[in-house]
C-alpha cells in the first residue's frame, strides 16, 4: 500500500510506522472500541484458567461478548487459539458475567447473553497467508484485523475477508474435542436461517431493501443474528429486519413518527425499555417498498444531519 499527503503541488511520502509491541496496538484498540469494532469495553488483561485475554468486550447488537488479542510475529495458529477463548467463555459463563456486571456496573444474568454469538477478534500489523486461508468458512466465529500505523498520526483498521465462504468449519476432520464442543454452541448466523426456504415473497422483498441499503451507503455493515438483519455504521443503528412469512417489519431505533414525513400515516411508535424509543414500519408486499425506502432515507439523513 502506497500512501501520500498531499502537499501544495506535490506528494509527500506517508511511512509506515511498525507497532514495537503488541500493547502499543492495545492501547489504541482500548482508547477506540467504539469507533474501531462497535463494542462496548469491559476489561484489559482479564485472566482465567491460565488463560489471559488481552480485551475483553461486549456486543450489545448481538448480546454477546467478544474477546480480541494483540499480535506481532506469526507463529501462532488463529484456529487454535481462537477455539480456546471460545472454549474458555462457555466453560466460565458467570465468571464472564461477574466481571461485566463489575466493571460496567450492570446486573446481566446468564440467560441474558447469546452464547452462540461469541467471537474472538485478533488484531495484527500483517497475517500470513496460511492464518488467512485457515477462517476461510461461512460459520467461523473468528475474525482477523490488521492494524498499521502511519506519519501524521494516520492508523488504518483493514479486516480481511473470508475469500472462500461456502465451505463450513465442520468440514475440517481434525477438530479437536474442545473445537467440537465449542460448535455445538457457537454459531455465526446467515440469511438463510432467518428465512425458510417457501417464504419466497419475504426473501423478494428482503433482497431489494438489502440492494436499497447497500447503495445508499456502501460503509453501512450488514450483521445478522438469530432474531434479525440490522444495518450500522461506526456509530448507530440504521435500522433493524424482522423478518416473517407473510411480512417483513423494519425498526428505526431512537426515531420518533415524528422525525419522519410519513404523509401515509403507516409508521407506528413502539417504546422499548432498550432503546426508549422506535419506530416500526411494516410492509406487506413489493408494493410497499417505495414508501420503504422513502422512510430508509429519511431515516439516514436523521442519523446524518
Amino acid at each position: 500500500m502506497l500512501l501520500y499527503k498531499k502537499n501544495g503541488d506535490s506528494l509527500k511520502p506517508v511511512k509506515n510506522l511498525w507497532f514495537k509491541l503488541e500493547k502499543d496496538m492495545q492501547r489504541i484498540a482500548e482508547e477506540h472500541l467504539q469507533e474501531f469494532f462497535w463494542l462496548e469495553f469491559i476489561t484489559t488483561e482479564f485472566a482465567l484458567n491460565n488463560l489471559r485475554i488481552d480485551t475483553l468486550a461486549f456486543d450489545a447488537e448481538s448480546e454477546s461478548f467478544v474477546v480480541i488479542e494483540y499480535k506481532r510475529g506469526s507463529s501462532y495458529s488463529v484456529i487454535d487459539q481462537g477455539f480456546a477463548y471460545l472454549s474458555l467463555l462457555l466453560n466460565n459463563k458467570a465468571d464472564f458475567i461477574l466481571e461485566y456486571n463489575e466493571k460496567c456496573g450492570k446486573k446481566l444474568r446468564k440467560d441474558d447473553i447469546d452464547w452462540s454469538a461469541i467471537r474472538v477478534i485478533f488484531v495484527a500489523d500483517s497475517f500470513t497467508r496460511y492464518q488467512q486461508d485457515a477462517i476461510n468458512f461461512k460459520d467461523l466465529p473468528i475474525e482477523l484485523w490488521e492494524m498499521k500505523q502511519f506519519s501524521d498520526d494516520m492508523i488504518i483498521l483493514n479486516p480481511i475477508r473470508a475469500t472462500n465462504t461456502a465451505e463450513s468449519v465442520k468440514t475440517i476432520t481434525n477438530l479437536s474435542s474442545e473445537m467440537k464442543e465449542v460448535q455445538k454452541e457457537v454459531r455465526t448466523y446467515t440469511i438463510n436461517d432467518l428465512i425458510k426456504s417457501d417464504w419466497n415473497e419475504s426473501r423478494e422483498i428482503f433482497d431489494e431493501i438489502s440492494k436499497f441499503i447497500q447503495n445508499l451507503d456502501p460503509n453501512l455493515q450488514e450483521k445478522i443474528n438469530k432474531y434479525y438483519v440490522w444495518y450500522k455504521n461506526k456509530f448507530q443503528n440504521l435500522l433493524w429486519v424482522n423478518i416473517y412469512k407473510s411480512y417483513i417489519n423494519l425498526v428505526f431505533p431512537s426515531l420518533r413518527k415524528s422525525d419522519f414525513n410519513d404523509f401515509e400515516n403507516r409508521l407506528i411508535d413502539e417504546p422499548t425499555q432498550r432503546w426508549w424509543v422506535r419506530t416500526d414500519l411494516k410492509i406487506y408486499s413489493k408494493e410497499d417498498l417505495p414508501y420503504a425506502f422513502l422512510m430508509i432515507q429519511q431515516a439516514y439523513q436523521k442519523y446524518n444531519s
